[in-house]
């Protein structure tokens, strides 16, 4: 549940400890806000749990920044920033959520990604900026958190492959989302394939693939003995080829004896057949 609050400009920290206290909503979104002052600040400080959304905050300076860092929520939507300097970032990375959402940021001075490398939270979204350096992306490789998001990239190319594929990780299971690529050199792919981290696995999110690519992409050897499991959309893709899932999973059920198959294989295994029977 999303709990609205419009004009929050005019509530004091009292009121919003009230509000806090009297309902169950998960998250506090505040689209009327555009600038932060001391006492909003401290206000918004009192929500303890789930999400705070700023979606129309548009810029922060570092002493604001230290502010946010006090926060209680897990969550922290700040998608309609559309600037961050190196100090502010430095700041505001001592925040102790779960979640940081920088989606509004187009660019990334290198300074700030040097920052964000350092926070210690586990998901981490940047899905806005499209021109990665291979030095940025390998300043941020060092970030130890579990979950990347990286949508804003449309054509990744080997020498931004690489440093992804250094990425340290959390340790344990790790989510690289690149919603932006429609496409994938197989080299590339390779590349994204070594990845190592930390230990534990990598689960590789291509949503915007399309099932043809995403189907023989999947068959390359090189997944065999990888640490990483490419995941495509599955429900969008098997829209567009009208495949029933459903029959596809029996079938596969049959089919499979004592071979134990992943959700990933038995869509990638009905999208062959249909492949085949379209040929």
């Amino acid at each position: 549940k999303t709990l609205t609050l419009k004009g929050i400009e005019k509530y004091d920290a009292h009121t919003i400890q009230l509000i806090a206290s009297t309902h169950n909503s998960s998250t506090l979104r505040l689209s009327a806000v555009r600038e932060l002052n001391d006492e909003l600040c401290f206000a918004i400080s009192v929500w303890d749990r789930g999400s705070v959304s700023l979606p129309k905050l548009r810029s922060i300076d570092s002493k604001m920044a230290r502010c946010i860092s006090k926060w209680k929520a897990k969550k922290l939507l700040l998608d309609g920033l559309v600037e961050l300097d190196a100090s502010s970032a430095r700041a505001l990375i001592k925040w102790k959520g779960r979640k940081l959402s920088l989606n509004g940021l187009r660019s990334l001075p290198t300074g700030v990604v040097r920052a964000l490398a350092r926070w210690k939270g586990k998901h981490l979204a940047l899905n806005q900026v499209r021109d990665w350096s291979s030095e940025n992306l390998d300043i941020l490789s060092k970030w130890k958190g579990k979950t990347l998001e990286l949508g804003g990239i449309t054509n990744l190319l080997n020498e931004q492959a690489s440093p992804l594929a250094a990425w340290r990780g959390s340790g344990l299971d790790n989510n690289l989302y690149l919603a932006g690529l429609k496409s994938i050199d197989e080299s590339v792919a390779m590349t994204l394939a070594a990845w190592k981290g930390s230990g534990g696995s990598m689960n590789l999110h291509l949503p915007g693939l399309p099932p043809e690519q995403a189907t023989k992409l999947n068959q390359k050897p090189f997944w065999r003995d990888s640490n990483v499991s490419l995941h495509a959309n599955i429900n969008s893709a098997a829209a567009t080829m009208r495949v029933d899932l459903a029959k596809a999973r029996n079938a596969n059920r049959r089919n499979r004896g004592q071979v134990k198959l992943t959700e990933e294989e038995r869509f990638f295994m009905a999208l062959e057949r249909y492949l085949e029977s379209d040929e």
